[in-house]
């Protein structure tokens, strides 16, 4: 490593610091990500920079290519760091949304204090543009510079997606990583792209302040127009970067070890890298492959003594319309919620798309097994009113079979009572009424099912015995008693197959406060946060229609 200029020499750099990160990633188990990301700069990649340096016997201010430029350059490698971000930030969300990815993180890592905070702005806008630009712009891409500026490029924004370890993180910033290492051998200057970087990461701190931790917020969501508006700002920019430089002429030399031996550090990363991803995609993207044909099975009750809660419903434009309140009170072999809801009728065109909903009233009583969590009987009343059409729900469960009473008023107008078994019926998710035998099978209504008759049923509060460990998956059956069902004139009974998925932990913010949660997914509907801590309080629960959000607990 005595040529400060070896390409052999900054492949053994990249691959310590790739491991060492690595390594750090499990020694920092129980770190915030704010002060797991100072610690990563200043010790998994500031120290083997500063061996680097010390072994190469160059002079820092070189390698690091810490060269002055005008303030005009670095004013529009500012502002390329701004726009390339809210593009990013829009490819990101949409790797998300479309492949419904999310980053699996247990509740240690969240930034809950202030001083996670200040870590995490400082590794965020200090250290990491820093930190992660003298070693990627200043030393790794100087090196590869000698087989041409394309080659430098490339292979300089490779490495810095590959050391982030992450799928969606990796995609995101190929598009900035590429900006950051053009204008740092457009200028020979590893200055702008630090300005660039700083840009970035300073936006990205200051939008996640902002939007704060409300589930399902639609505030500050990117959109395809802003990410075009700052593609073409950043473009802009670099254009401009580019009439106002001029780079050194090319000196292609050749590898002085030749390709295979150069590059023989990063050649284990390779797997190693496939496996990380390999793993990040099966757990953010495919968690239901972890199931394995188990269902649900629910731990006992967690309640100790009688708790109410109070719920406010919001729109998808964050608009009250409703409001509900449960209590639920511990017998000696049971639990029994009690639960009355109000949602008032609206129509609105948010920025996820349009929505309409009935007016809705529901009061349920449910009894569970203070053991199993399985449901012993179950009355439920609702009424749903959409302009002059009005339908009134009555189902009832008891001794494991389900009766329902539908009356309609209006032009789709539909009357019926009866009972209905799900197993072995015909008419797939749409199931008719049946006659005899009215039964339910236990693994609908025990712990392996979901009962949920309109809006929230009472599986969202069930499911606080849910055993809540990252990456649960378990499959279990959503059951409707009335809802709009393929194949089926009106509405009927219906039942799906799901997968219940504990996703990942959030900070959650509602009106009673802020609260640290596990975020929990049932099909690609449904979705409810419980605080971490038992007895794992359900303090927000979305179908994509409405969000509730619970303002009281007593």
């Amino acid at each position: 490593m005595k040529d400060s200029r070896s390409i052999l020499g900054v492949n053994l750099l990249y691959t310590v610091a790739f491991v060492s990160l690595l390594v750090g990633s499990v020694a920092l188990a129980g770190l915030s990500l704010g002060w797991r990301l100072v610690v990563n700069e200043l010790v998994f990649l500031g120290v083997p920079i500063g061996v680097y340096v010390l072994v190469s016997g160059g002079r820092p201010r070189d390698l690091f290519r810490l060269r002055p430029v005008s303030w005009k350059v670095a004013a529009l490698a500012l502002v390329v760091g701004l726009g390339l971000w809210r593009f990013d930030w829009w490819v990101a969300a949409l790797f998300g949304e479309v492949l419904d990815y999310t980053v699996p993180l247990p509740p240690d890592v969240l930034n809950l204090t202030l001083v996670d905070k200040i870590a995490m702005a400082v590794g965020t806008v200090i250290l990491a543009p820093i930190v992660e630009e003298v070693l990627f712009r200043g030393i790794l891409q100087s090196a590869y510079e000698r087989l041409g500026s394309a080659i430098a490029v490339a292979v300089s924004a490779l490495l810095f997606v590959g050391i982030h370890q992450e799928p969606a993180q990796s995609i995101a910033i190929l598009p900035v990583a590429l900006a950051l290492a053009y204008v740092t051998w457009r200028t020979q200057s590893v200055v702008p792209a630090i300005l660039a970087h700083f840009g970035n990461n300073a936006q990205a701190l200051a939008v996640s302040l902002l939007q704060g931790s409300n589930p399902q917020s639609m505030a500050f969501a990117p959109s395809g127009v802003g990410a075009l508006v700052g593609l073409l700002a950043a473009l802009a920019s670099l254009a401009l970067i580019t009439a106002l430089t001029s780079p050194e002429r090319e000196q292609r030399r050749v590898m002085e070890r030749g390709w295979l031996a150069s590059m023989l550090p990063l050649i284990p990363l390779v797997p190693l890298y496939a496996a990380l991803v390999g793993l990040s995609l099966l757990l953010g993207l495919r968690p239901e492959a972890l199931a394995l044909g188990r269902r649900v099975a629910l731990d006992p009750g967690p309640w100790e003594e009688k708790t109410r809660w109070t719920y406010e419903i919001n729109n998808a434009a964050e608009e009250q319309v409703g409001q509900a309140d449960c209590t639920l009170q511990p017998e000696a072999d049971s639990f029994v919620l009690e639960c009355e809801m109000e949602q008032s009728a609206y129509e609105i065109d948010a920025a996820s798309g349009f929505f309409k909903d009935g007016a809705v009233t529901q009061t349920q009583t449910t009894r569970w097994d203070r053991e199993t969590m399985s449901v012993l009987d179950a009355e439920i009343e609702a009424s749903y009113t959409v302009g002059e059409e009005q339908a009134t729900l009555e189902a009832l469960v008891s001794d494991g079979g389900l009766r329902v009473r539908v009356d309609e008023e209006g032009q789709t107008g539909a009357e019926f009572e009866g009972c209905y078994q799900l197993e072995g019926s015909e008419g797939g998710e749409g199931v008719p009424p049946a006659e005899e035998p009215c039964r339910v099978e236990d693994d609908l209504l025990a712990g392996g099912g979901v009962f949920s008759p309109l809006l929230a049923g009472e599986w969202p509060w069930r499911f606080s015995a849910l055993p809540m460990e990252l990456a649960y998956s378990r499959e279990a059956r959503v059951l409707w008693p009335y809802r709009s069902v393929d194949g089926v004139e009106g509405r009927a009974p219906a039942e799906k197959d799901v997968f219940v998925i504990v996703r990942t932990a959030e900070q959650v913010t509602t009106p009673a406060g802020e609260f640290v949660t596990w975020r929990v997914t049932v099909g690609e509907k449904y979705t409810a946060w419980y605080t971490v801590e038992t007895p794992h309080h359900l303090v927000a629960y979305s179908d994509d229609m409405v969000t509730w959000r619970v303002s009281e607990i007593e």
